[in-house]
C-alpha cells in the first residue's frame, strides 16, 4: 500500500513538472522592457526638444527567434502658455501668422500645465532577436503593406494583423506620459454613468450616440471608479489663440 501511494506521488510530480515545462515554453521569450526601450530607441521620434516618446504593443506570436507584434509609438510634451488676444481680428491674425502686426497685440500668459500629444506610429513590426538586442522589420506604405504582411508574417498570425486590437494601447502610453510628466491629460467628460469601474476596460466601448458624433473621438474612461464617456484634449494651447 505503501509503495502504491508513493509510486502515485511521484507519478504527480512528474506531471507538475511536464505542464509546468509546457507552461513556461509558452511565454515570451524576452522581457518586456527590453522591448519596450528597443522600439522607443528605433521606431519611435519627436519633433519637440522638450518631448518624450512612449511605446506599447500588443504580441500577436512568436516563431523561432523571431517576435511578431503590434506596436504603437507616440510623442508628448507639456505645454503651459496660452495666448490672450484683445479681439477676434487680432486672434485670428496671430493665428495664422503668429509675427503679424495685430498679433504684437496679443499677450502670452501661464496657464495650468497639460499634455500635449504629438506624432506617432501604429504598425505591425517583427524583431528579430540577436544577442542582446534585435532586428527590427516594418511593412512598406500604400499597396504593398498587405504583400509585406503576408510573405513576412507567419499565415496563422495576418489576421491578427488585419483585426481590431486587443489591447487599448494608447491609453497605456497616456498612463506612461502622465507618470513621466506628473501631470494629468486632460480628459473633458461627456457623461458619467451609474457602473462601478476599477480600470477602464470594466467600461465597454462607449455609447451608439457618442460614436456618431463628429465634435471629438468619444471613449470610455474609469473615473473615480465611475464609468464616464468624454474625449482626450491633447492640443497645444499655445497654438490657438483665444479672446479674452
Amino acid at each position: 500500500m505503501r509503495k502504491r501511494y508513493l509510486l502515485l506521488l511521484f507519478i504527480i510530480a512528474l506531471l507538475a513538472g511536464y505542464f509546468y515545462t509546457i507552461e513556461k515554453t509558452n511565454e515570451p521569450a524576452v522581457i518586456d522592457d527590453k522591448i519596450i526601450l528597443f522600439l522607443e530607441e528605433n521606431l519611435a521620434w519627436t519633433n519637440n526638444e522638450n518631448s518624450k516618446a512612449f511605446c506599447s504593443y500588443e504580441l500577436l506570436g512568436e516563431e523561432d527567434n523571431k517576435i511578431y507584434l503590434w506596436a504603437l509609438c507616440e510623442e508628448f510634451y507639456v505645454a503651459n502658455k496660452q495666448i490672450i488676444c484683445p479681439d477676434e481680428k487680432a486672434r485670428e491674425d496671430c493665428f495664422l501668422s503668429k509675427t503679424g502686426e495685430e498679433c504684437n497685440l496679443c499677450e502670452e500668459e501661464t496657464v495650468e500645465p497639460r499634455i500635449v500629444k504629438g506624432g506617432g506610429v501604429s504598425v505591425p513590426v517583427r524583431l528579430t532577436k540577436i544577442e542582446e538586442s534585435f532586428n527590427l522589420w516594418t511593412p512598406r506604405d500604400g499597396s504593398l503593406y498587405s504583400e509585406d504582411i503576408r510573405n513576412e508574417f507567419p499565415s496563422n498570425l495576418v489576421n491578427k494583423v488585419f483585426n481590431p486590437r486587443q489591447k487599448d494601447l494608447s491609453e497605456i502610453n497616456i498612463e506612461k506620459a502622465e507618470k513621466y510628466f506628473n501631470v494629468k491629460a486632460k480628459f473633458d467628460v461627456g457623461e458619467i454613468f451609474n457602473k462601478d469601474c476599477n480600470v477602464k476596460s470594466d467600461c465597454g466601448n462607449a455609447p451608439g450616440e457618442y460614436l456618431m458624433l463628429s465634435s471629438c473621438p468619444y471613449q470610455m474612461k474609469c473615473i473615480e471608479n465611475k464609468c464616464a464617456v468624454g474625449c482626450y484634449d491633447f492640443l497645444d494651447p499655445q497654438r490657438f489663440p483665444i479672446v479674452k
